[in-house]
């Protein structure tokens, strides 16, 4: 690893003219309903030596904003995204801020992100990153068609506690939480549990259809907390990187991963790991509303 990251000097390597490929190993994507577990995977695998990663970037979701075919044709991602991204690179490091753009009518939007995400990486000494923006699920075959080398890892959760956790999270951080109810729904109605509902049936049934696609991974919220070295020892194993005890013992890497106005993820590892199976549910008729209306959590 350090034979290899000695060939990187990010004081004079310019952006675009350096074969990033020779030197990082894995490009990695974590996705999944928010709520799942997500950004609790993202800050043990951020605790590995060889593995970087920064707070969620949205990057392709900016990219790629409407679902509409129409739409998606018209409206050019670099467009979309050229703005966004120049945020995302002066809020990771100011210095980066006239190395990483993207043209206007750019077609290959996408390079200079990858470009940055490998840079940074590189610059910290490690040689993989992680990407973590739970609506990216939605963006796999545009990811997978741009990076082809990229793992998808998908974070899935019991229906149940996703719900009463969106909703939950969603009331007590309403603005943040807005785009997940329509933007609309802020200004006259909460986000209720049949929104929830809809969201993780919607989200689970595309994992499902991906998991047949190569290099996508399934990563079960449960097994992850019941037996956490069983679970990070598998993946790796399907990742091809090295085991490390000490991602179980991750706390001091989720400070790199969490922005200061995500206060729902603060405490992250503790307050899920405590979350598991807790929801009494004290008027069971709600209990029994959900659960019908769940599709089947069998995979």
């Amino acid at each position: 690893m350090n034979m290899v990251i000695k060939k990187f000097d990010s004081t004079k390597t310019p952006c675009g003219d350096f074969d990033y490929d020779s030197l990082i190993k894995k490009r990695i994507f974590i996705v999944g309903c928010p709520r799942s577990g997500t950004t609790l995977l993202q800050g043990m695998l951020a605790a590995h030596s060889d593995i970087y990663s920064i707070p969620e970037t949205f990057f392709f979701s900016r990219a790629f904003i409407s679902n509409n075919p129409l739409k998606r044709y018209l409206l050019w991602p670099a467009i979309k995204v050229r703005k966004h991204f120049k945020n995302l690179v002066f809020d990771t490091d100011k210095s980066l801020s006239k190395k990483f753009s993207i043209g206007m009518f750019q077609s290959d939007y996408y390079r200079p992100f990858v470009d940055f995400m490998d840079y940074i990486a590189l610059k910290n000494r490690k040689n993989s990153w992680i990407e973590k923006t739970p609506m990216h699920l939605y963006c796999i075959d545009e990811i997978q068609s741009k990076i082809p080398d990229a793992y998808i890892i998908h974070v899935v959760r019991n229906g149940l506690d996703v719900v009463e956790s969106l909703v939950k999270a969603k009331q007590e951080n309403s603005t943040q939480w807005a785009r997940f109810g329509g933007w609309w729904r802020m200004f006259y109605r909460k986000f209720t549990v049949d929104d929830a509902i809809k969201r993780w049936n919607h989200d689970f049934s595309i994992t499902k259809s991906c998991l047949e696609q190569t290099k996508n991974i399934l990563v079960k919220y449960e097994d992850l907390i019941s037996d956490p070295s069983s679970s990070l020892s598998s993946l790796c194993e399907k990742l091809d990187i090295r085991y490390e005890e000490n991602m179980i013992y991750s706390e001091q890497s989720f400070s790199s991963i969490v922005r200061k106005n995500e206060r729902w993820k603060i405490n992250n590892k503790s307050s899920l790991i405590r979350e598991i199976h807790k929801n009494s549910y004290k008027d069971p008729l709600r209990k029994i509303y959900i659960e019908s209306r769940l599709d089947s959590y069998d995979v």
